[in-house]
Parts: structure tokens; sequence; C-alpha cells
């Protein structure tokens, strides 16, 4: 498949009086208007993400390059590290393992860097943006597992991956190159699940000088990406520069915040837990670590 290297549109901070009328006109005209109405809403600055309100957990030694998250409907959280496909079920509170399960009878060996679950489906991609889809076996033994190729490459270095059921698309959030005009540039692409393809432009692009603005540094790559399920908007999560930026569903930046470096040494994974928590997952050099920071209520 081949990659389009065209210059996206520059994306830009959305405004309230945008963002209203956009609303308005999306619910008189249908169609998903209602699921639209609450991906323009901004819940970002309702995270106290300083070091004070960090809650840190401490994963068993086998999670110490703990790569991702995701949290099923029911409530039970997957984790990975980014060495070998096998996947452990958390106590989201304590960071206490449940149990794990393994892809394949061999245990398959990649570089896994993010994982999704999408209704009973759960998807790992690694960093050349292939990905692997299974069900979960519970007890009964290891994962069948089915090989989806994209155009993607260890040049993109995808890290990040969820799911948007709106569109019923995963989405890849990669530390490099872009594939656009801009070095420096970064994207996020949509896989679709309906077709099993990976879409020919990205979904978001964020330009080097918007990154900039926002780290003051010119190397600013994803290390995961979440959809909020109560607002509908995407928070992306850099390792390097140790930020949150989030997204609304159209991709226009509505906010971002500097994570605390004591508490966030090297942040590789991002979730949402169902009482609204904010969840991001940390490499140890002995064991990872999960965070957790509250939503406020307003």
């Amino acid at each position: 498949m081949h990659i389009e290297h065209s210059l996206p549109l520059q994306l830009q901070p959305a405004h309230r009086s945008y963002v209203t009328l956009l609303v308005l006109s999306l619910l008189l005209s249908g169609g998903i208007a209602q699921q639209t109405l609450f991906a323009q809403t901004a819940l970002l600055h309702r995270f106290d993400v300083s070091e004070k309100s960090a809650s840190v957990k401490r994963l068993p030694s086998a999670l110490s390059e703990i790569s991702g998250l995701a949290l099923t409907s029911d409530g039970k959280l997957y984790a990975h590290n980014d060495e070998a496909g096998r996947i452990y079920v958390l106590e989201p509170w304590s960071g206490k393992q449940i149990r794990s399960f393994d892809l394949g009878r061999g245990l398959a060996r990649e570089d896994f860097e993010g994982i999704a679950v999408a209704g009973e489906q759960i998807w790992l991609v690694n960093s050349a943006g292939t990905l692997f889809a299974f069900s979960d076996p519970g007890t009964t033994g290891n994962a069948k597992y089915t090989v989806y190729k994209t155009a993607l490459s260890r040049r993109n270095d995808v890290e990040g991956l969820c799911y948007d059921p709106v569109r019923n698309e995963l989405l890849l959030a990669c530390k490099e190159y872009a594939g656009t005009r801009t070095v420096g540039d970064r994207a996020v692409w949509a896989f679709s699940l309906t077709d099993k393809r990976l879409k020919s432009a990205p979904r978001f692009v964020l330009s080097r000088s918007q990154l900039g603005r926002i780290t003051g540094k010119n190397d600013n790559g994803f290390s995961g990406i979440e959809r909020n399920p109560q607002s509908g908007t995407f928070f992306l999560l850099s390792s390097k520069g140790q930020y949150l930026v989030e997204l609304s569903a159209e991709g226009a930046i509505l906010g971002h915040a500097r994570l605390a470096k004591k508490a966030h040494p090297q942040p590789e994974g991002i979730t949402f837990l169902r009482g609204g928590e904010l969840v991001i997952a940390d490499e140890g050099k002995k064991n990872g670590t999960l965070t957790l920071y509250p939503m406020s209520k307003r």
C-alpha cells in the first residue's frame, strides 16, 4: 500500500465560538451529531497531573518495560511489555497481577508498543505498524491471533494504539516519521476495522511548529494515545517531552500539560478507568509503575 506524502492542513486551537457553532450545526444536520457533541468538550484541564496528585503503584517486575494499557468495558485492565506477546490482566487500583496469557503457543516475540480493545477483540501493534488481533482466552490457554500488515514501517516508529468506536477505527500514534513534507511533524494514522486497511492519509497531524510551541523542543514523538470515553477527545502521551496533548475528534488542539518528571521517568501507556481516572504507565529500571489521577468535578 502506498502512503501519500501530501502536506496536511495545519491544525488550529479550538475556540469556544467555533465549537458552539459546530455542535449546533451537527445537531441540526443529524448524522453522528449525538456522538460528536461530546467530542468538542475538553477534559485535560480537569486533571491535576502535578506530582502532589500522583497516586503511584508499583507493577510486577515482569512489567518493568511496560509499553501499553487498555481497559475493557467491564473494567479489566490489560498491559504488556515491549518484548513479548504476553498480556497481563491487572487490578487497576493496585497494579496487582490477576493473571496473564500469551499470544500463540510459542509466545510471539515482537517490538510490541500498544494495545487496544475493540468490542470482544484485543489488538496489539508493533513499532513497524503491524497489527495482531486476538481474543482473551481466559484461563483456558493461549490466544490464537491474526496478523494485519499496514503501509507503516519502523521509520514511522508506531508506539501508541487506541480504538475509536465512532469511526470504527484503530488509531496508531507515531514517534517518528509522519509521512508529510516537513521534518519534525508527528502523525496519528487510522486503520479501518470495517475493511481492515490503513487509511491513505493520517487522521491527525501535529506540525513541528505546534509541538515546538507546546514543549520548546523539536524532537517530540508520541508514545501513547487513548480516547476519553466521556468526552470523545483523544489524549496523546509523549515519553520524550513528558507531556500530554488533548485533541478534538476533528484534530484541533484543545489543551496540553506537562507531566512531573519524578512521577513519570518514561511514560509509555495511557488509559482511563470507568470512574474517569487518568492512568499512565511508566517503564522503570526494576519495576514499571501505574500512576492514577482523579478527574475533578469542574
